[in-house]
């Protein structure tokens, strides 16, 4: 096995032997062994798939088996690898707290959900009593005195980089605040608008909603609603030609990051001139742009708080993001409303994106304090919300979570960029045409495995804060490679390369093209061609070798 690949499969420190050794010294004997290890109590059945127990941990494997439900199931396994890892046969165990009375357990058994919360952060009612400062846990000897500064460890302070953070998006949020663009439009000193959208957003009435709401500030309006997917320089010059004609002063990009990208290219090209390609990269345009406001009606990609554009080359289909301070948005209108028409194959796809980009934006090489704060704040609110959507696409308030999650991630690469995952990601949709949501929900666990090497303890704590385990779990950065896997799974997407029709002679070329991808530099922990290879492999039939837990 390569370094690489040995890297990036370790970490985790449980396989399915401490799983078993686990579940025996919890009372449960194997009846059964072949792909998967079946063990009983007598009263309860237990499956155990081989090559990463961890999964069924996550995902409540072999509850039907054992007639329990999901939540039981987590608690018992949970209990179990604890009680093993008490006992010196697995993972090392904290030190015991000093103060414990020799009647206390070691280590009381934890019993997170190792399911994201069901419910969304909200602050606690006015009239709720607030929580003691310190709650002496069950068991300890309470102190005869009162703490003293001297008795009291400083908390930890996390690495302060150093940064240069400059916000230029307004953001407006909030049902309903569609009907606002007009008087926003004109505070901004428009007269003529050109609103960028998509048939599909037209067919909505998104389209026409949008219209009404500039006209009624008695501004004019030329549309151009003809972008695609993933648009190209074809699509940024046909737009271009409506809007030289309409002798526009505002751009108005309305839709997914699509059309917003879309605005985005029409506004470099309009006023600096040239083609795309010249402004692939960062900082090369030398003249003022137009204003320009952005209203997402998908939750996902964040272009409305970002300078870039990425729109695709129409003969390559490579990405080229072309970034430019003036490019950012004036305003930001963030409707969760406008988000309750997505297809549920859009909102899959387009939180898949926006849960990667709180991801990697979090542990990227160029992350600041905060950037961080962006990202750990979009993880908190897309975690909670995803599964939420999935299974009640009008739900409000958790469609406002992910629209708001997905804004605060976008912020977050702004300051930080991206990594790896994006950059195997465009490959895999410029070669076979798979959906980039699709291509990020299959490559980014691959991508966290390889990375805790570098990053674990941050990983760790978005583990946390989706409360899967305490902070300090050795296995955290697993658990999170499962539960996006997980997230991927419920939102119906395939779970490797090879159900995207990806042939594994082809990885080398698109790890070739990954490895140029401005996103790969920002990687935490290198990457070349070959590791990337490597990671397109393990994605297309990730064996029990590339998963070994």
């Amino acid at each position: 096995m390569s370094k690489s690949r040995h890297s990036h499969a370790q970490g985790s420190g449980i396989n399915h032997l401490d799983a078993v050794r686990a579940f025996e010294k919890a009372g449960f004997e194997v009846i059964r062994q072949g792909k998967h290890v079946v063990m009983s109590d007598g009263l309860r059945q237990i499956t155990l798939p081989r090559n990463n127990p961890i999964k069924a941990f996550t995902l409540g494997g072999g509850v039907r088996d054992a007639g329990l439900t999901v939540e039981e199931f987590r608690r018992l396994l949970r209990t179990a690898m604890s009680t093993l890892r008490h006992t010196g046969n697995c993972l090392p165990s904290p030190p015991p707290l000093e103060c414990r009375t020799s009647d206390a357990p070691e280590h009381p058994a934890r019993t997170p959900s190792l399911s994201p919360r069901s419910a969304l952060p909200a602050s606690a009612p006015r009239d709720q009593p607030s929580p003691p400062r310190i709650t002496p846990p069950s068991g300890t000897t309470r102190m005869h005195h009162e703490p003293r500064a001297d008795d009291l460890a400083a908390p930890a302070i996390d690495r302060l980089a150093p940064f240069d953070y400059h916000p230029r998006t307004r953001v407006v949020f909030g049902n309903g605040t569609v009907d606002r663009l007009g008087e926003l439009a004109r505070e901004l000193g428009a007269r003529r608008v050109f609103l960028v959208t998509d048939k599909g957003l037209a067919r909505a009435g998104h389209e026409r909603h949008g219209v009404e709401a500039l006209k009624r500030a008695g501004l004019e309006v030329v549309i151009h609603d003809d972008v695609h997917p993933d648009p190209t320089t074809a699509d940024v010059d046909r737009a271009l030609a409506v809007a030289r004609e309409g002798n526009i002063d505002l751009i108005v990009g309305l839709g997914g990051g699509s059309s917003m990208d879309c605005a985005k290219g029409v506004n470099f090209l309009l006023t600096n001139g040239g083609t795309m390609r010249d402004y692939w990269g960062v900082g090369k345009a030398t003249k003022p742009m137009l204003p320009m406001i952005a209203v997402p009606t998908t939750a996902g990609t964040g272009s409305e708080a970002q300078s870039f554009a990425v729109i695709a080359d129409a003969e390559t289909h490579m990405k080229m993001a072309c970034g430019d301070k003036k490019a950012a948005c004036k305003i930001a209108l963030l409707d969760p409303e406008l988000t309750l028409s997505m297809p549920p194959a859009v909102t899959a796809a387009t939180g898949i994106d926006a849960l990667s980009h709180a991801v990697e934006s979090f542990v990227t090489k160029a992350r600041t304090p905060v950037s961080q704060l962006f990202s750990r704040q979009a993880w908190r609110l897309l975690s909670a919300a995803f599964l939420r959507v999935l299974d009640d696409p009008a739900d409000r308030e958790a469609r406002g979570a992910m629209l708001l999650g997905s804004h605060l991630a976008g912020a977050a690469i702004e300051n930080s960029m991206l990594g790896a995952t994006h950059s195997l990601a465009n490959p895999l949709s410029a070669r076979y045409g798979i959906t980039h949501g699709v291509a990020i929900g299959v490559m980014l666990p691959h991508v966290v495995r390889y990375n805790q090497e570098a990053v674990a303890p941050l990983y760790a704590k978005l583990a946390a804060d989706a409360e899967l385990c305490p902070e300090d779990d050795p296995v955290a950065a697993e658990l999170l490679a499962e539960l996006l896997e997980m997230f991927a799974s419920r939102a119906g997407m395939p779970a490797t390369l090879a159900e995207c029709g990806v042939e594994r002679s082809t990885c080398g070329d698109m790890a070739e093209q990954a490895a140029a991808q401005w996103t790969a530099r920002f990687n935490p922990r290198p990457v070349d061609a070959d590791a990337l290879r490597e990671l397109y492999e393990c994605a297309i039939s990730p064996s029990s070798d590339d998963r070994a837990a």
